[in-house]
């Protein structure tokens, strides 16, 4: 709006009609360009799961701003631009500065873009092969897999974690000395990694839990892990090793370990999670009630995934049992009136207790529990001689009305939607193992295995499941966000032929912004897909407003050619500007180092380079574009009007109906 009324203002009328033609001018493209900005960010509001929490949030704000900056374009900029003095003499240094780049881009509009605008134009079936084929070979390029995919961008964060499982009924005490072991080696780590500038070592802290997979997990005496604290890379004086070299270095310290199920060493953040809980990056959900069936089935898929090349620490959690006492009552509890719950509660009596009171010591609540001393607690032989009460009074030993058989049992229960279910899991070794490839190539070996009991069905979980989920929603969303913005596009022009013109920025801002993950080295995520999502709504805006220009001019009598001419050379400078200005706002976020702006650098390379690309196509294919169909349409235009003529020419014919 502010470039039209300065282009107004230069056209020799009074500021105050400047300020009023200008805004008027741009008035229904500018508003409904906000109006599609606003349009492609709502579908960050409808991603599943993990997803919800990144994006949901953003649709708001950009709304909000937008409105906000689109009643200031049109309400409050023009009012303070009708105060522009035209009053050249009164130039300042900076004004007149201002005055010589502006005369500089006008000399450079005239000298490079007006004559290649006219050679395109001239060879416009040429210019739109040409830019067609540079959409072939960017997307020839991004099947080829050369650029890559994960779900989130790998960050390294300032802690090391080394996640310890022993195999199924290792004791606590061996647990922890192979913890106490890992941090030892850490220790030495730390010796040995120091800052030569400052003199300090990169390991700050060692943190150990031994008895949890995490802090505030659940207790089990089968995993522990141990936590490095990293020296940030902003406070060292050189960069020294990464997170992933420091990790290489501490894993090879530990070396093997004795009775190990699996041991996780991670220093990056690059994966969701449920919960408190990593996604594990292939995941497969056994449903079924748990049986030596399902634990050889759960066995097999484990090895089938342990065998994959970049696949390490694959295990499946039904292999882990406890031994429990299956008690079944004999005829003559009922016979007594002994039921399975009152016999249950009486074990939980005496082994757990009963909560007989509660007292109040230094402002805290202590529990008062009746049960049996804690040595005969430990004894098989008390639980052999236990006594029961019968209803009736009667104190009856405990294998006269029930029998205990000592069996395995799943260490865990998992249910999920009325099913019992089991995981097999498995981590890749490195970022570049292609997890969904490797998914596509096992589904029908695990089919193969799974088919052996009817009983039992499978799926993927965890990462594969929602990257499916994501997919699938993003696939809808995005093909519902182009029909919407197509029917947008439509009002303004009163076509359903010029959208089509301006969604072709579309397809290469999308190469623009793979172009600059390739550049930066930035491989795509799915934040780089929230961002071409945005971009989408945001690269039509400049192309709106060309064609809405050229149809300006079109009304006014100018020839097509001509009308496309000088449309382009006057939208030159604003769509220049404007693509200039927003890759430039969004430059310290991509070149930011912290860690918090590692997640949001996707988005913002995929806008910036974008919007950048999309401006030569704007510049380039659209007005080619728009004289391509103006031919196309001419060439049917004969057809449509011998089509039409009976409904224009033709005299009414009366039809009558017989009385």
């Amino acid at each position: 709006t502010g470039e039209n009324i300065y282009t107004k203002l230069r056209e020799d009328i009074t500021p105050l009609d400047a300020a009023v033609l200008g805004t008027k001018e741009v008035a229904t493209p500018v508003t409904f360009g906000a109006i599609t900005t606003i349009v492609a960010f709502i579908p960050l509001s409808y991603f599943p799961g993990f997803w919800s929490a990144w994006t949901s949030q953003i649709p708001p704000v950009v709304a909000s701003v937008l409105i906000f900056s689109l009643i200031e374009s049109k309400l409050i900029l023009p009012s303070h631009l009708k105060h522009l003095s035209t009053n050249r003499r009164s130039m300042g240094t900076f004004a007149r500065f201002q005055k010589w780049v502006a005369d500089s881009l006008e000399r450079g509009i005239e000298k490079f873009y007006r004559p290649v605008l006219a050679l395109a134009s001239a060879h416009r079936y040429t210019t739109i092969c040409l830019f067609f084929a540079l959409a072939m070979a960017g997307l020839g390029y991004h099947k080829s897999g050369v650029i890559g995919f994960v779900d989130m961008p790998k960050v390294e964060r300032y802690r090391i974690s080394a996640y310890l499982s022993m195999i199924d009924n290792t004791p606590f005490e061996e647990t922890d000395k192979q913890i106490t072991y890992i941090a030892t080696c850490a220790e030495e780590l730390k010796r040995e990694l120091i800052d030569p500038g400052t003199g300090q070592s990169l390991v700050r802290n060692i943190m150990t839990s031994a008895g949890a997979s995490r802090w505030g997990g659940a207790g089990d005496p089968e995993q522990g892990f141990s936590s490095l604290e990293i020296m940030p890379p902003s406070e060292r004086s050189e960069p020294g090793p990464t997170n992933a070299e420091i990790a290489k270095m501490w894993e090879d310290k530990i070396g093997k370990i004795k009775n190990l199920k699996y041991l996780r060493v991670s220093g990056e953040w690059g994966s969701r999670k449920r919960g408190q809980e990593e996604l594990n990056s292939l995941s497969v959900e056994l449903r079924g009630q748990d049986s030596d069936e399902k634990r050889r089935i759960a066995e097999e898929i484990e090895l089938l995934l342990e065998a994959q090349d970049g696949i390490k620490g694959a295990h499946a959690d039904n292999q882990r049992q406890r031994e429990e006492f299956a008690i079944t009552l004999k005829p003559r509890a009922l016979e007594l009136g002994i039921t399975q719950r009152e016999l249950a509660q009486q074990i939980r009596q005496a082994f757990y207790g009963e909560e007989a009171q509660r007292l109040q010591r230094d402002g805290e609540e202590i529990r008062v529990m009746v049960r049996l001393p804690k040595e005969k607690r430990e004894s098989m032989f008390t639980f052999e001689n236990l006594t029961i009460q019968a209803p009736n009074g009667s104190v009856i030993p405990f294998s006269t009305v029930a029998t205990a058989n000592l069996q395995k049992a799943p260490g865990t229960i998992e249910s999920l939607d009325g099913a019992q279910v089991s995981y097999i899991n498995a981590q890749p070794n490195n970022q570049k193992v292609k997890i969904m490839e490797m998914a596509e190539r096992l589904k029908p070996e695990i089919d193969q295995i799974v088919a052996k009991n009817q009983d039992i069905s499978w799926i993927w979980a965890g990462y594969i499941k929602e990257q499916n989920e994501t997919n699938n929603r993003y696939t809808w969303l995005y093909s519902l966000l182009i029909l919407t913005l197509f029917a947008l596009l439509a009002i303004p022009f009163k076509s359903l032929l010029q959208p089509f013109i301006v969604l072709l920025a579309v397809p290469f801002g999308v190469i623009g912004a793979y172009a600059g993950h390739v550049i930066l080295n930035i491989t795509p995520s799915y934040l780089s897909i929230f961002g071409i999502m945005a971009l989408t709504g945001v690269v039509v805006n400049d192309s709106l407003v060309l064609v809405d220009f050229i149809n300006q001019k079109r009304r006014e009598g100018m020839d097509i050619e001509e009308a496309v001419r000088i449309s382009g050379v006057r939208r030159f400078r604003p769509i220049f500007l404007t693509s200039i200005t927003t890759f430039a706002g969004l430059m310290p976020l991509m070149f930011d180092r912290a860690i918090h702006a590692q997640f949001l650098k996707p988005m913002a390379v995929s806008l910036g380079f974008g919007i950048l690309f999309a401006t030569a196509i704007t510049l380039l294919l659209i007005p080619t574009a728009y004289l391509a169909l103006e031919d196309l349409k001419g060439l049917f235009r004969p057809i449509w009007r011998w089509y039409a003529r009976p409904f224009k020419d033709g005299q009414n014919v009366d039809i009558m109906t017989e009385k």
